[in-house]
C-alpha cells in the first residue's frame, strides 16, 4: 500500500505525460487554463467515484489518471479545425491514446496496432460528438481504462505462461 504523497506522486507524473503527449501534438489550447480545469474535473470526479463505491484508494493507476484527465479536456476543446487544419479535440484524443500506448510499452513491451490507435480515436471523436449520451458507437473515460487495463493484464498473463 503507498502513501497519499506517493499516490499524488504518480498521479502528477502521469498527469504530466499526458502534458507533454499534448505540447507534442503542438495543441495551442484557447483558454490556457483549460489543463487546469480538466485536472479539477477529473479530480473531482475521482473523488464523486471512489465515494460512490465506497472505495479505499490505495494505490493510483496512472492509465486511469490519463483516461479521466484526457477525456476531462476532450470535453472542454471544440471539434472545429483551426485556421492549420488542425482539430482540437483530436490532437486530446490522439495524445491522450499515445500517452496510454506509452504506459503500455513501458510496463508490459506491448504495441497497440496502428489500425487499434484509430479505432479507439475514431471512438473518442463519436463520443464527443454524440455529446456524451452513452452513444453506440463510441467509447469514453471508463472504455478506454478498461481497453488498456486488459490490455496490460493480458500481456501480463501471456508473460506467465
Amino acid at each position: 500500500m503507498s502513501t497519499k504523497d506517493e499516490r499524488g506522486e504518480v498521479a502528477w507524473a502521469a498527469f504530466q505525460q499526458l502534458v507533454k503527449s499534448l505540447e507534442a501534438a503542438r495543441l495551442e489550447l484557447e483558454d490556457p487554463n483549460l489543463l487546469e480545469t480538466a485536472l479539477l474535473a477529473m479530480l473531482n470526479q475521482h473523488g464523486a467515484h471512489i465515494t460512490r463505491h465506497i472505495q479505499e484508494q490505495s494505490n493510483v493507476d496512472p492509465c486511469k489518471i490519463v483516461c479521466w484527465a484526457g477525456c476531462s479536456l476532450l470535453k472542454e476543446v471544440c471539434l472545429i479545425k483551426d485556421a492549420e487544419g488542425r482539430c482540437p479535440a483530436h490532437a486530446v484524443a490522439d495524445a491522450t491514446i499515445r500517452t496510454l500506448e506509452g504506459f503500455l510499452y513501458e510496463d508490459q513491451g506491448v504495441c497497440l496496432s496502428e489500425k487499434s490507435h484509430l479505432l479507439l480515436l475514431r471512438m473518442l471523436i463519436q463520443e464527443k460528438q454524440d455529446n456524451y449520451k452513452q452513444s453506440e458507437h463510441g467509447i469514453w473515460q471508463n472504455g478506454l481504462y478498461a481497453t488498456f487495463h486488459v490490455a496490460s493484464e493480458v500481456a501480463k498473463s501471456l508473460r506467465s505462461i
